[in-house]
């Protein structure tokens, strides 16, 4: 073989190794930002979402009357379970959450799992409560039946403003799932 005809030779297994590695790291990328790269947060909104949480049942009027700041601040009370149940069958979270109707700011609820957003509440007003939840679009492929650790975050909206509350709270919950 002569040396001009191998040096074509060997320009085109290297054009071809080139394109080889090329096609196997654009497969890899894609791989890794289907199935490992985290799903951002969705952020609470600085005023009140305008849907009510869909979910939300009114609780029964026990006469309590709003607690009142005397220096204009918020009050709240809330009464939940520190325990959720999700279904990925029907891609859903039962829970327990009350905000009585003696709080005077709304809320709007996030669950998160290993700092993953896997639910969130619209607007959940005081009076109300909270028996269930669906999962986020692509929650229930990212979790498998067993024990999590997670938190709830409660975010706090005032009632005459709708302008969200500079204070958030983080409860520790225990989600199992099935």
């Amino acid at each position: 073989m002569s040396p001009a005809a191998r040096h074509s030779k060997d320009k085109k297994r290297n054009w071809v190794i080139l394109l080889l590695l090329l096609t196997a790291v654009s497969m890899g990328v894609s791989v890794w930002a289907l199935f490992f790269q985290k799903a951002a947060p969705v952020l609470p909104p600085d005023f009140a979402p305008p849907d009510r949480e869909e979910h939300a049942q009114p609780l029964p009027d026990t006469g309590e009357e709003k607690n009142e700041s005397s220096s204009g601040g918020g009050s709240v009370n809330l009464t939940y379970s520190d325990r959720v149940s999700v279904d990925l069958s029907d891609k859903t979270v039962s829970l327990y959450f009350l905000n009585p109707s003696r709080s005077n700011h709304d809320i709007v609820l996030q669950l998160m799992i290993h700092e993953t957003l896997v639910a969130q509440s619209g607007l959940f007003p005081a009076g109300y409560r909270l028996d269930s939840l669906e999962l986020l679009p692509g929650a229930a492929e990212r979790l498998r039946e067993g024990g999590y650790n997670g938190k709830f975050i409660v975010f706090y909206y005032r009632q005459d403003t709708g302008e969200r509350a500079i204070f958030t709270t983080e409860i520790p919950i225990l989600a199992l799932v099935q």
